[in-house]
């Protein structure tokens, strides 16, 4: 069973966000882009966590100390951050589970992460619309190791990821649409790619701020249509 307080984490998330604001400048909509040449230390993410939760403890300290700034990561495994996003009583406090993959060495994540994924509107929209789940597989040893994870929690195989370009990515889940014909699938939840380097999936649109917002918002629409189908049924 979950138990992590996720309402709690996510009032305190947005409580030492807003705190936080007035101290450090967080990109707004209508700032100027950071560029990616800046003074922020390029070393990779440590490659000695050894389990899936300590892995996350990992990468969201490194990515604090790197960007200041982040959408509020669930502190837990993968298994149950989909738990609690699906699972809670209240059908208002179902939500998405957004997954983010990261690789230090695309060209692409630094820039991502500075200008948008770190970005006042995206962050404070994730606070309240999804819960974010994020891996780093710029080791081998990750890469293997979501994979696994992967394979265990939605019994499918994970997306081929080949080239580093192809990080950040961006994977929304949902449970199954009630629309599904086929109940014989292994699996009870659907996956939507939204990114894929720097390119929106679903759009091909330019990835700025406000089309990933836009994708976001789309996803979470079809999420709670669905719910509210799943808990008619």
């Amino acid at each position: 069973s979950v138990t992590i307080d996720v309402n709690r984490c996510r009032l305190t998330a947005i409580h030492l966000f807003h705190l936080s604001r007035r101290a450090y400048c967080i990109p707004k909509d209508d700032d100027e882009e950071i560029s990616d040449d800046n003074t922020f230390d390029y070393d990779s993410y440590s490659d000695e966590c050894k389990n899936e939760v300590v892995d996350i403890e990992c990468f969201n300290s490194c990515f604090i100390s790197r960007y200041n700034f982040c959408p509020m990561f669930f502190p837990g495994s993968l298994q149950d951050a989909c738990q609690a996003a699906f699972t809670s009583k209240v059908i208002k406090e179902h939500r998405p589970v957004l997954v983010y993959i990261h690789h230090d060495r695309s060209i692409f994540s630094n820039i991502f992460c500075l200008n948008i994924f770190c970005s006042e509107i995206i962050i404070e929209y994730l606070l309240e619309n999804y819960i974010v789940w994020p891996w780093d597989i710029t080791f081998e040893l990750n890469k293997n190791k979501l994979i696994q994870i992967w394979r265990e929690v939605f019994s499918t195989e994970f997306l081929n990821i080949s080239l580093a370009e192809q990080c950040p990515m961006l994977i929304g889940i949902m449970r199954r649409s009630a629309r599904a014909k086929d109940w014989s699938l292994t699996s009870e939840y659907e996956v939507k790619i939204l990114l894929n380097g720097d390119t929106l999936t679903c759009t091909q649109e330019k990835l700025t701020r406000e089309t990933l917002l836009g994708e976001l918002i789309n996803l979470k629409e079809e999420f709670d249509e669905n719910e509210q189908i799943l808990v008619s049924l």
